[in-house]
């Protein structure tokens, strides 16, 4: 019932497709559409498998993330509504972030185990967490092409960007850790491209950094490694492989 609601609210959607490639902005009808498409099967789902309302809740922050593009797309002239989203989106990330560091059992972690409750670890898995993290990425960066640099404005878009990094890092989730690597690759060579000073600058900063906290990347990295030696490189491609090959 939930896959053939969702396949008929996407179908109504389709229409609406062609909004997608306005260059002007995106009726909200397309995204009210999609926003019903999400929001049924996404409840009747839960309330099939009988979830708990702070689970549901959950998910719903999440799923609206995805909507972003749709909400902001109308507002892109109203700097107001568009502050108001992003940095209500960053604001969600970082309190999911410290509510599954917050769950972390001391113990159970130096044991090899990170998590005292799976409920809040799902939390850093949330597509928020990342794009907090890369956001605040990007916000750093844009300060230090500023040429009054702001130190304590810098400082605290960088621990607002080191909160979901340790919680990705705990969870050992190796794809958004990467695309954060090659992310922060492609600014620090834009920096160095367009302000060579501070990009040297930035590398320095970035290179004493990882000798300092090298016994923690050290760990990290052997945990990723084996993590990949136990799972594979993708683990999603193989259970659908997996999956295909029990229905061929």
């Amino acid at each position: 019932l939930e896959i053939a609601i969702g396949a008929l609210l996407i179908f109504l959607c389709l229409p609406k497709l062609q909004d997608l490639k306005s260059t002007e902005h995106i009726k909200s009808d397309t995204g009210f559409w999609l926003v019903v498409a999400g929001l049924l099967s996404g409840l009747i789902m839960a309330g099939v498998a009988g979830n708990a309302p702070n689970a549901v809740t959950r998910d719903l922050l999440a799923f609206m993330f995805l909507l972003l593009p749709f909400w902001l797309s109308p507002y892109k002239e109203d700097p107001i509504m568009r502050k108001l989203l992003i940095n209500g989106s960053v604001f969600v990330g970082i309190s999911f972030s410290l509510r599954f560091l917050a769950s972390i059992d001391p113990l159970a972690l130096a044991n090899g185990t990170a998590f005292s409750d799976p409920h809040y670890s799902y939390l850093a898995n949330s597509p928020l967490v990342l794009f907090t993290a890369l956001f605040m990425l990007y916000k750093v960066f844009e300060m230090l092409h500023h040429n009054a640099i702001n130190i304590v404005r810098i400082a605290i878009y960088a621990l607002a960007m080191a909160i979901p990094l340790i919680a990705m890092g705990v969870m050992q989730q190796r794809a958004t850790l990467f695309c954060i690597a090659v992310y922060a690759s492609i600014l620090c060579l834009w920096t160095i491209l367009t302000k060579p000073a501070k990009g040297i600058f930035i590398l320095a900063i970035g290179t004493a950094l990882s000798f300092y906290m090298w016994d923690n990347l050290h760990e990290l990295l052997i945990v990723l490694w084996e993590k990949t030696r136990l799972s594979g490189a993708n683990m999603r491609f193989m259970e659908w492989q997996a999956v295909l090959s029990q229905i061929d």
